[in-house]
């Protein structure tokens, strides 16, 4: 179209050349027939259209933690709600991820730092509704964290709680729950009628480490080590491997300590536990509890789990790999 009446623009690449800089750089070199305007205009539409997706694109990524999309999450640990420790045990979980792969997600309605934005999902959804559960993969979950909110009253924050679980428990009775509560003496009875696996009751916890601590100074230094990842050593669990199946503990122990973890307790399989959805609470204390910690004499079982401190996953794999009775 400019051909015959533009010299400057007598092939359609020198045509696209000069049309690209007039549109960003303001050069007074411009098309003058109509059909050459009309393209120009077409061009400059279409480099506002991709300019304006460019600049959504990288909102997108920056607001959802460095994803452009929301990922499908599998195997992964949810958080419901938000406190003051929250922060803590994002940076646990974050170190956690150099042992091996984890990911988690972050479901709340409370105000989340920006930082821990960019480094995971957070859905800004009320964690006892099944909307928000749902968004974050709770079919898929590995483990759930349910926080409390110490800034509402004991009875009401352990309430919420409580209304989580039992929201977790509608969409996956299979995922392993893990609940603060600030009232342990009300609170628990509930819990463990809602199928709760594991209660960290902050009343009793922050008791406990205080008398020990003056009962036994340097108690809490230990348990502070132990509970830092990529600090020393940590616990780890683990399914009774098969060369330890029907071994007696100290021997396991022994065995294990000349190769680095220390084994500290078993929880036997044989323990006979109800099915998710019933209480375990009018059971006898040994049966619901069901952890030994250094037995003897015992046998490990083929369904038992190991409790064991050591300095890594990949130490402790090495050590199992290597036994041999």
């Amino acid at each position: 179209m400019e051909r015959d009446v533009n010299e400057e623009m007598d092939s359609l690449l020198e045509g696209v050349w000069w049309i690209t800089v007039w549109v960003f750089s303001g050069h007074d070199l411009q098309p003058i027939s109509t059909g050459g305007r009309l393209l120009a205009l077409v061009g400059f539409v279409q480099g506002l259209l991709i300019a304006t997706y460019l600049i959504a694109l990288v909102a997108a990524f920056s607001i959802r933690g460095g994803r452009v999309l929301t990922r499908d999450h599998r195997g992964h640990v949810i958080i419901c709600g938000w406190n003051y420790q929250g922060k803590l045990i994002v940076d646990e979980l974050k170190k956690a991820q150099s042992a091996s792969p984890l990911d988690f997600v972050i479901v709340t309605v409370q105000p989340v730092p920006s930082d821990v934005g960019k480094i995971c999902e957070v859905i800004e959804e009320d964690p006892t509704q099944h909307s928000g559960l749902e968004r974050a993969g709770i079919r898929q979950a590995k483990s759930v964290i349910v926080l409390t909110d110490p800034t509402a009253p004991a009875t009401e924050a352990d309430a919420r709680a409580i209304m989580t679980i039992l929201a977790v428990n509608n969409l996956n009775k299979k995922v392993h729950t893990t609940v603060q509560i600030m009232n342990s003496d009300i609170s628990r009875v509930h819990l463990e009628d809602a199928d709760v696996d594991e209660i960290i009751s902050l009343d009793r916890l922050a008791a406990g480490l205080i008398v020990a601590s003056a009962v036994s100074p340097g108690v809490t230094r230990i348990v502070d080590e132990l509970m830092d990842f990529n600090k020393g050593k940590e616990f780890y669990t683990l399914d009774a491997p098969t060369v330890v199946i029907g071994k007696d503990f100290k021997e396991v122990a022994i065995a294990l300590l000349q190769r680095g973890p220390i084994l500290i307790g078993v929880e036997p399989g044989s323990v006979d536990r109800p099915p998710k959805g019933m209480s375990t609470r009018h059971k006898p204390k040994h049966e619901r509890e069901g952890i030994l910690i250094n037995p003897r004499p015992y046998k490990i079982g083929n369904k038992d789990t190991l409790f064991v401190i050591a300095s890594s996953p990949s130490q402790l794999r090495h050590a199992v790999d290597t036994l041999n009775f």
